[in-house]
């Protein structure tokens, strides 16, 4: 009896000496907003409730009582710790009938290594007046040892009292401060909030922002997500970069106008404030539809109504707009738990669907590569905290908009960017800062870790001038040559995207100790694939090689330059190669909001009157002029003369603008023609050949919602202009009489020409004949021209057109001209 009396005592001392080596964290008391996932974190302070307190007044007892749940909240954090214990209390039941209490009030915990794989981590777990969540003999991180970033996913259906996270003494342990990046906002029922998975990552909303390694901000409640204005005003101020309605499922007693009602504001409130892109989500339907009267017709009213009001919207020229049917989502039968809320089956059809059409709306596509999918790093935590550096720069980018900007990875970043670390200071404050460089630089990145800061919002919210990338040193080892550019060439699209107005320069990569021969052919392939899309190849590590060998006095380690080596590369970098000369024309008027501006240009396949190919520049003419479609003649694709170079393609890309190309002949070893660049995508697309003597012509006809848009490009023979205007005659017959039409093109004659006189007699023109367009640098002659058919009335021209007086990007000047389509 004394005896075990002993070992109890024994044992109880252990217990409270273990007990008492645990550090208890509270996320509460952290010195910084550290609750993720959520809107109003200026107002919403010591609580986990997902609406600001005011809302209180004005939205519906059931909608705020929903709020106080943490559907969709998470707690980030660092620790080395082998151990982590999780403790709390909730202020409802652990479990529904159709809903475990892992879900309903469980946690999860996901870690994150140093090179962004994620790992879901699952141990031991009680529920009791205080919950708790025990995850034990965790293994060290395997290359960096600097530990794991969690996230914890927080209870989809239940609200927490009090949170602790514990770790050893010796453990280092950090919240980390809530993500700045503009978050998604999803608006919605009972499945958004999460109803029904088996536990809180499974929940959709959770799903997707882990796919995404984005914040979502989840405001589903429970039987209580109608599309009310209250929470559409609410929604209105929060700065988000996508908005997403997944209401129509608690909008089954509504009539079919109420729908329509509430769908039209929760879209024209949110328009009014921002541009912010906007979701309208179909009602996934019932699986006991086919069985129980009544369901499927419910749902086709909601979709129906929801459809109508989508379409009328951007009929009336509601931009950024988006609409995702049932059937992409999918849910199979055996992926709810009842007749609509998803199993976790169901949750991942949901965001699987979700991730597809967002990365979409934000331009984040993942490739099929390594190098072509966004990852993040953590690599050098002894040195900087990467995605503490990542917030950082968002936060100078928002109060400082940066001129030029310069990515890459510890060669830049260390170049003079890291105290301590600074490896060039001299020729960075001699060379870059002259210039406005901003130092976009991270020690250890690779290709697919800037891919992950460009998602990130690095770029966004500024026009920089100039943006030069200098990344792949770090895929070397990892990746093939071809995955190396194939990725560049992904990364740079992604850039150009969002630096559309920016000259963006390719810097090869800078020779490396025993790596001198594959890096001199990688930036042989990285500078073909530049030239191909119209960016501007750089190679300043020449400068550091002696006989085709590093001189290692100008490195630091055979990899990083030092003072003197920076000093050899900078004036590359800064140097004013690929800088476009346009000769300074006045850009037209806004457009009026209603009208449609139409475009012409013969751009001799972007070669200047200087005689300086420059894709910079025509675009440029192209984004200042600002038209919603343009025709082009005189296009190169991928021949011999261009070097491969798809120029239409390019321009698309660098215009943000929809491609349609016509090939009149073979050329060079691709093809020679005309291409029309549209803001919006055609509906459909005809091609009709043209004569000429000496080489085939074609007219495009593209169609659009409101109209039909021809471009061509005559002959040089007056008799087959002619015959040309014959067939465009019989062709314009055959399309729809209710939609006007509008020809433009290099007619190749004068007004006073037969051709020009017969192409009156069915068409306007909406350009003076006096104003001449050709040629470019001191024009005499009229031979562009923009036509409207006589035929449907259903248009004016404004007072807005004429020719653009660019002198020098083509032997061709621009035409351009405003129609208001009734």
């Amino acid at each position: 009896m004394k005896n075990s009396i002993i070992v109890f005592l024994l044992l109880s001392l252990s217990v409270l000496c273990a007990q008492g080596q645990i550090k208890w964290y509270n996320p509460m008391e952290a010195e910084y907003p550290v609750i993720q996932n959520r809107g109003w974190s200026d107002e919403i302070k010591n609580s986990y409730q997902r609406l600001p307190d005011r809302a209180e007044d004005f939205v519906r007892k059931s909608v705020w009582d929903l709020s106080e749940n943490s559907a969709g909240l998470a707690i980030h954090f660092i620790t080395n710790a082998d151990k982590i214990e999780v403790r709390y209390g909730v202020s409802g039941a652990f479990a529904m009938n159709h809903m475990p209490a892992t879900g309903k009030s469980g946690v999860d915990l996901y870690a994150i290594d140093s090179e962004g794989n994620s790992r879901f981590i699952t141990d031991r777990y009680s529920f009791g007046d205080t919950i708790k969540f025990s995850y034990n003999d965790i293994l060290e991180e395997e290359k960096f040892k600097h530990g794991y970033e969690y996230r914890l996913f927080l209870p989809l259906y239940n609200s927490i009292e009090w949170l602790e996270i514990g770790v050893p003494e010796s453990a280092e342990f950090a919240f980390i401060p809530q993500l700045n990046e503009k978050p998604i906002v999803v608006y919605g029922t009972s499945i958004a909030q999460g109803g029904c998975a088996s536990r809180p990552a499974m929940g959709w909303t959770n799903i997707l922002s882990r796919k995404l390694d984005f914040p979502v901000v989840n405001l589903a409640f429970s039987g209580n997500g109608p599309l009310e204005k209250e929470m559409v005003d609410l929604i209105s101020e929060l700065d988000a970069s996508l908005i997403i309605y997944d209401c129509l499922p608690n909008m089954t007693n509504l009539t079919a106008e109420e729908v329509k009602k509430r769908t039209t504001y929760g879209i024209l409130a949110i328009r009014e404030k921002s541009d912010v892109p906007i979701l309208i989500t179909e009602h996934i339907g019932y699986l006991n539809d086919r069985m129980i009267k009544g369901r499927k017709e419910v749902v086709d009213m909601l979709n129906r109504a929801s459809r109508e009001v989508f379409d009328s919207l951007r009929h009336s020229g509601i931009s950024n707009i988006y609409y995702l049917h049932k059937d992409s989502i999918n849910i199979p039968e055996d992926g709810t738990v009842d007749y609509i809320h998803p199993n976790d089956l169901g949750m991942q059809c949901y965001a699987d669907a979700y991730e597809k059409i967002v990365r979409k709306i934000l331009n984040m596509p993942k490739g099929d590569i390594k190098t072509t999918q966004a990852e993040s790093q953590r690599r050098e935590p002894y040195i900087y905290e990467w995605k503490e550096r990542h917030r950082q720069k968002l936060d100078k980018i928002k109060n400082s908009p940066p001129k030029k900007v310069i990515i890459g990875n510890s060669i830049i970043h260390y170049w003079s960017d890291e105290k301590g670390r600074e490896s060039g200071p001299e020729s960075w404050k001699e060379y870059m800062e002259p210039e406005g460089f901003f130092n976009l630089g991270c020690g250890w990145d690779r290709i697919e870790n800037v891919l992950w800061r460009v998602y990130h919002g690095e770029l966004d919210g500024f026009n920089a001038e100039e943006v030069v990338l200098m990344i792949g040193i770090n895929n070397i080892g990892l990746n093939s040559d071809e995955e190396i550019v194939e990725g560049l060439e992904f990364l740079l699209r992604q850039i150009e995207l969002r630096q559309n107005d920016a000259v963006i320069k390719v810097a090869g990569l800078l020779p490396m100790r025993s790596q001198e021969e594959r890096i001199k052919r990688l930036n042989e392939k990285v500078s073909v694939m530049a030239k191909i899309n119209g960016w501007h190849f750089i190679n300043p590590g020449v400068n550091l090689l002696r006989n085709d060998k590093i001189d290692e006095s100008l490195f630091r380690d055979g990899l990083h330059p030092n003072e003197k080596g920076y000093k050899l590369i900078a004036p590359l970098i800064t140097s004013d190669v690929g800088k476009s000369v346009i000769s300074g024309f006045k850009a037209p008027e806004n457009k009026h909001e209603k009208s449609t501006r139409l475009m012409s240009y013969n751009i001799r396949n972007a070669r200047g009157l200087d005689d300086i190919t420059d894709y910079d520049r025509i675009a440029n003419v192209i984004k200042s002029v600002r038209p919603d479609i343009i025709g082009i003649q005189e296009l190169d694709s991928v021949t011999g003369r261009s070097e491969g170079v798809d120029v239409l393609n390019v321009l698309s890309r660098k215009t943000l603008m929809y491609a349609t190309y016509a090939a009149s002949i073979d050329y060079d070893g691709g093809k020679y023609g005309i291409g029309v660049l549209s803001k919006e995508k055609p509906i459909s697309v005809i091609k009709v050949p043209l004569p000429c003597k000496s080489e085939p012509r074609m007219m495009l006809i593209v169609e659009m919602d409101d109209y039909y848009f021809g471009n061509t490009h005559f002959s040089l023979h007056s008799e087959d202009r002619l015959k040309s205007v014959e067939i465009i005659k019989k062709e314009v017959e055959k399309l729809n009489p209710d939609k006007p039409f509008f020809l433009v093109g290099d007619i190749n004659a004068t007004p006073e020409m037969g051709e020009v006189k017969e192409l009156l007699k069915l068409f306007t023109t909406l350009i003076s004949p006096a104003d001449y367009t050709f040629p470019a640098g001191s024009p005499h002659s009229t031979i562009d021209y923009i036509f409207g058919y006589n035929a449907n009335d259903d248009w004016r021209v404004m007072e807005t057109n004429g020719v653009i007086a660019e002198k020098v990007a083509s032997d061709h000047r621009p035409i351009f001209a405003d129609v208001l389509i009734k």
